[in-house]
C-alpha cells in the first residue's frame, strides 16, 4: 500500500526543476526514464501478492505458536505456583496441628501429674488423721483399717509422680503399724517377754503363799520357814495377804491376755498403786514389788509399744508427714503453673506464605 510513495516523490521533483527553468509553465513531459522507474514500483502482480500474503500469514502462524507457548508457560508458572502455595499451606496447617497436638499432650500429662499430686496430698492428711491425731491407747484407725495405708502403697508401686514421695511415707507408717501389729499379735521376742512376766507373777504369788503359811507354821515347817525367809511375823503375814490381793487384781487385768484376745497393758491401776502409793515392810516384798511395774514396762519394750519408744515414733512420723505433705504441696504448685504457662502460650506463627 506504501508504492504510490516513490511515485510522488518523483513527480514533486520534477515540477521543481520545471520552475527552475522558466521557460514555460506548461509541464513537460515525462522523460523515458520515468516509467522505467516508476515501473521497478508498479502494483506487484496478483502471484506476488499472493506469495506476500502466504509469508504474512505464516509470520502471523508462528507469532501465534510463540505467543500460545508464552501463554501456556505463564499458565504452567501460576499452575506451580498455586501448587507451592498449597504445599506450603498444607504444610503450615500440618505443623499447626503437630503443634497443638502436642501442646495438648503435655497438658494432659500436667493435669495428670496435679490430680496425682492433690490424691497424694489428701492421703497424707488422710495418715495425719488416722495416727497422730488418734488416741495412743489403742491401734490407730490407720494401722487397723489399712485402707488408706494400701493406697499410699499402690501410689508408691505406680511409677507415677507422687511414687517415691508415697515410698518414703510406707516406709515410716509400716514399722510404724508393726508396733501395734505386735501388740495384738506378738511375736517371738513379745511372747518370751510375756511368759517371763506371767512366770513372775507366779513366784511372787508362791512367795506370798508360803509367808502367810509361815506365820502359822510349828516344827519342822517353823523351822523351814526361818531358813528360806526371816519375815515370820504376823506383820509379814498380813503384808503377804495384801500383796496376794493386788497380784490377784493385776490378774484380773491382765485376762486374757495370753491369749491373744486382750493386749498386755503397759500400766495398770494396781501397777500405778504399786509404782506410787505402796510401801513395803517384808524384806520379800522390799525386794520384788517395786520392780514389778518396770517388769511390765520391759514386756511392752519387747512389743514395741513403751511410752517413750511410741513418742519417739510417733515424733519421727509427725516429720515424715509433714515433709510429705510440704513436699505434695510445692510439687502441686510447680505443675499448676506448668499447666498454666501452657495454656497461656499462643500458637505458632503461621508460615510464610
Amino acid at each position: 500500500m506504501n508504492d504510490r510513495a516513490p511515485r510522488l516523490v518523483r513527480i514533486a521533483s520534477m515540477l521543481a526543476l520545471s520552475a527552475c527553468g522558466g521557460v514555460s509553465t506548461t509541464p513537460r513531459t515525462v522523460p523515458a526514464a520515468f516509467p522505467a522507474a516508476d515501473a521497478a514500483h508498479a502494483e506487484p502482480s496478483t502471484g506476488d501478492a499472493e506469495a506476500l500474503r502466504a509469508r504474512d500469514d505464516a509470520a502471523q502462524a508462528r507469532l501465534a505458536i510463540v505467543a500460545e507457548a508464552e501463554a501456556q508457560r505463564a499458565r504452567d508458572a501460576g499452575q506451580a505456583q498455586r501448587a507451592e502455595a498449597d504445599s506450603a499451606r498444607d504444610r503450615a496447617a500440618r505443623m499447626d496441628a503437630a503443634w497443638q497436638m502436642e501442646q495438648q499432650t503435655r497438658a494432659s500429662l500436667v493435669e495428670r501429674d496435679v490430680a496425682e499430686q492433690q490424691r497424694f496430698v489428701e492421703r497424707v492428711l488422710a495418715a495425719r488423721v488416722g495416727t497422730l491425731d488418734a488416741p495412743t491407747t489403742d491401734t490407730p484407725p490407720l494401722c487397723a483399717d489399712r485402707t488408706d495405708l494400701e493406697a499410699l502403697r499402690t501410689m508408691a508401686q505406680s511409677g507415677e509422680s507422687a511414687s517415691g514421695a508415697a515410698a518414703e511415707l510406707v516406709s515410716v507408717l509400716d514399722p510404724y503399724c508393726a508396733r501395734f501389729e505386735r501388740w495384738t499379735h506378738p511375736d517371738e521376742g513379745g511372747r518370751r517377754a510375756l511368759d517371763a512376766y506371767f512366770a513372775h507373777l507366779a513366784r511372787l504369788e508362791g512367795w506370798m503363799r508360803d509367808l502367810e503359811r509361815c506365820v502359822d507354821a510349828v516344827g519342822s515347817e517353823q523351822a523351814r520357814c526361818r531358813n528360806a525367809t526371816s519375815d515370820t511375823e504376823r506383820a509379814a503375814g498380813d503384808e503377804a495377804s495384801r500383796i496376794l490381793s493386788l497380784l490377784a487384781a493385776h490378774r484380773a487385768e491382765l485376762a486374757f491376755v495370753m491369749t491373744d484376745q486382750v493386749r498386755f497393758p503397759c500400766t495398770t491401776p494396781t501397777l500405778g498403786r504399786i509404782d506410787s502409793d505402796l510401801t513395803w515392810a517384808g524384806s520379800v516384798a522390799r525386794a520384788q514389788m517395786p520392780h514389778l511395774p518396770r517388769r511390765a514396762e520391759q514386756v511392752c519394750e519387747a512389743l514395741g509399744v513403751h511410752g517413750p519408744q511410741l513418742r519417739e515414733a510417733r515424733r519421727a512420723l509427725g516429720r515424715a508427714l509433714d515433709h510429705a505433705e510440704s513436699q505434695g504441696r510445692a510439687r502441686m504448685r510447680q505443675l499448676t503453673e506448668a499447666r498454666d504457662q501452657l495454656g497461656a502460650q499462643a500458637p505458632p506463627p503461621p508460615a510464610a506464605r
